[in-house]
């Protein structure tokens, strides 16, 4: 730390604290920083953002859009 902000919050009577982040915590172990699958999960995101209600108008931009909705192969 300079000695222009030591000076600084020891006249505002602060201390400074090192505030160490472990990357590992902050990153997900589960994800996979080689991740091959982008298309398959681009589709899923793409189905869940055109399927997800507007909460001030209650349709879903895919409806909003195209006049129906999409049906999944999970939902017949």
């Amino acid at each position: 730390m300079s000695d222009f902000f030591k000076s600084f919050n020891k006249s505002l009577s602060q201390r400074q604290r090192a505030t160490w982040l472990i990357g590992s915590k902050l990153v997900d172990p589960q994800s996979d920083l080689d991740q091959r699958d982008w298309d398959e999960c681009a589709k899923r995101l793409t189905f869940a953002i055109n399927t997800a209600r507007d909460q001030i108008r209650g349709e879903t931009p895919f409806y909003m859009i195209h006049g129906w909705d999409p049906r999944s192969t999970r939902s017949r």
